[in-house]
């Protein structure tokens, strides 16, 4: 999560007993799988290093290769955004995860905007895929200062699948997430109250996992849903706060905070804007 952003502020959860952690092994029909992964094999084709790379991306590209070719932790953080503040992060999750280069077979300059709609410096997007990672991941650059910087904390978000394991199994703790999301009928009887709240599908930028949450319609925050989320919206990238409910055998996500409706740092991003359509 970012590590600037505020408190979450959800309802009080239910207690949950010992007997309750018996129901929540498996994940709700409300949590689905969806296509499968794409991987690269080991007899995958050549890589094609850049792809529609440009001159003016050539820093970007630089930072990227540095980020990913880093012997550690330490010397990968002399290119990631905001440095000072996700380091205390960097230095707990290499703690406990594998440290190190991270392989790949190809990267591909996806988008460069100059003038980003949301603000800000120039950002380019690249997708990188094979080697170490088990499906193609997009990957931010940003320019901070004079040098251009990798976003670390989306790329670890996606890389270990972090928005698929929260919604498989109940967790106690709110989260936040970069996703795509969508309003959406839900037709299923397993969420009560179903009448009074409004269901959105998220999703991670990669195939391969759909998860239904749900906000209440009386809460403030459906109003900025129905703005910025509404029915003409055919998909949205947006940073989500979420929470694991429960009451009696029935569980779900709540959704209960949209702190922006774009992926950019936190430290850069403006105030909420209308979200970004996707085609």
């Amino acid at each position: 999560m970012p590590p600037t952003a505020p408190p979450v502020t959800v309802l009080p959860p239910l207690p949950v007993t010992a007997e309750d952690r018996k129901t929540m092994d498996a994940p709700p029909p409300s949590i689905r799988k969806s296509e499968q992964p794409v991987s690269l094999g080991p007899n995958s084709a050549p890589a094609r290093i850049f792809e529609n790379a440009t001159p003016e991306s050539q820093g970007a590209v630089d930072a990227l290769k540095q980020f990913l070719a880093a012997p550690n932790w330490n010397e990968r953080q002399k290119v990631v955004q905001t440095a000072d503040k996700v380091r205390p992060l960097m230095e707990q999750y290499y703690h406990q995860n594998p440290d190190g280069p991270i392989a790949v077979r190809q990267i591909q300059l996806m988008r460069h905007d100059k003038t980003p709609n949301t603000g800000g410096p120039p950002h380019c997007v690249f997708q990188v895929s094979g080697g170490d990672l088990k499906q193609p991941l997009p990957v931010m650059v940003e320019e901070e200062g004079n040098s251009w910087k990798v976003d670390w904390l989306t790329f670890t978000e996606f890389k270990d699948e972090l928005l698929q394991r929260f919604l498989e199994s109940y967790q106690d703790e709110p989260k936040r997430f970069h996703v795509m999301m969508r309003r959406t009928h839900y037709f299923d009887d397993d969420i009560p109250g179903l009448d009074k709240l409004t269901c959105f599908e998220i999703q991670p930028p990669m195939p391969g996992f759909t998860g239904h949450v749900f906000a209440r319609r009386a809460a403030p925050l459906s109003r900025d849903l129905d703005r910025y989320v509404g029915w003409e919206v055919s998909k949205a990238a947006a940073i989500v706060e979420i929470q694991w409910r429960k009451e009696g055998g029935q569980q779900w996500v709540e959704l209960t905070g949209v702190p922006q409706y774009n992926w950019r740092n936190p430290a850069a991003a403006p105030a909420p804007v209308k979200a970004e359509l996707v085609e």
